[in-house]
């Protein structure tokens, strides 16, 4: 079984991207905005592939035109991929990640059997094919939540919330865990399993589903069922420019495996989530020591984001100090 890496870019520091992001929002470019700033660790990203995942098929880099200075583009697993390389010219151009996203399969040459990432996702240990796919099927964590909206603003509760309509739409929640009840029922999921028991009493529908920001096994042919199902609110998402409170995003990918049972339950404890910036002691702990398989390095408010940016660099070196054949 072939098994693809897809990860998504871009240099927020593209001045020509800045005029057409600002030429579209109304709004000058913000410097330093916590969503495009570089925090110039991304080539770290490849050494860890190459290190911990070498038996990846091809490494899918999906930008807007853009391509990273240090990247040897000549890599026999390396493909790069514009957004008008696949994506319906009329979605073009785009500053929102969902219409990218939810285009995924329209890639020429990807691979059936795919892992998600974002920039900020990086292999921490040694990981195997049968960390993401076991038996042909993703490995996802079908976790329910008590979801709680703190930043008033924020479209993401609100995306969510419209991803989890899609899943209570299409699918029947007792009828869902009745068919698989050991696919919600289990100890890998830890605290998680408490979740599910207390969700199962009682409630209707599906809550929203824990995100537990770690990269995401997916099927194209997931995808083809899900437009087939849904076109009429992809099509609406991947048409905006910019993220709104009425999109869906990728999560709703996850969501039809795990309405059809067509999944393996995966411990999420694998995966763990910083905030840069914050609780670096611990970040740089877990880089060192390899403490869990995947980290995520989420960018948040960071009161000294030069200083920070210093340290964490300094640790991905010690982690790994000799370039990658993905680089130059």
């Amino acid at each position: 079984m072939k098994i693809d890496f897809v990860v998504l870019w871009v240099d927020g520091a593209d001045s020509e991207w800045r005029k057409q992001k600002s030429f579209y929002t109304g709004v000058p470019y913000v410097e330093n905005d916590i969503r495009y700033r570089d925090w110039e660790i991304f080539h770290y990203w490849f050494r860890a592939v190459e290190q911990y995942a070498p038996w990846v098929n091809r490494v899918f880099l999906i930008t807007c035109g853009q391509i990273p200075q240090w990247l040897n583009t000549q890599h026999l697993k390396l493909k790069l991929v514009f957004h008008r390389d696949y994506m319906p010219e009329e979605y073009l151009p785009t500053f929102s990640s969902h219409p990218i996203e939810l285009n995924l399969h329209r890639i020429s040459d990807l691979s059936e059997h795919f892992v998600y990432f974002n920039d900020d996702m990086f292999l921490n240990a040694p990981v195997q094919a049968e960390d993401f796919f076991r038996d042909g099927l993703p490995r996802l964590s079908a976790v329910q939540s008590l979801f709680v909206p703190m930043d008033l603003g924020n479209s993401f509760p609100h995306i969510m919330c419209n991803s989890t309509a899609f899943l209570n739409t299409h699918f029947k929640k007792k009828e869902v865990i009745k068919k698989n009840p050991e696919k919600w029922f289990t100890l890998k999921y830890g605290k998680g399993l408490l979740k599910n028991i207390y969700f199962s009493i009682g409630q209707h529908g599906f809550s929203v589903l824990q995100n537990y920001h770690m990269p995401s096994p997916m099927l194209k042919s997931t995808f083809e069922k899900v437009w087939e199902m849904e076109p009429g609110i992809l099509h609406e998402t991947s048409l905006r420019k910019l993220r709104s409170e009425k999109d869906v995003n990728q999560y709703i990918m996850n969501y039809y495996d795990i309405g059809t049972g067509g999944f393996v339950p995966r411990d999420p404890r694998e995966g763990m989530l910083y905030e840069a910036g914050h609780n670096s002691e611990a970040l740089y702990r877990d880089l060192l020591e390899e403490k869990h398989k995947m980290i995520c390095i989420n960018d948040t408010t960071c009161h000294d984001f030069e200083g920070e940016k210093r340290k964490l660099i300094s640790v991905f070196e010690k982690k790994f100090p000799q370039k990658c054949s993905f680089e130059k």
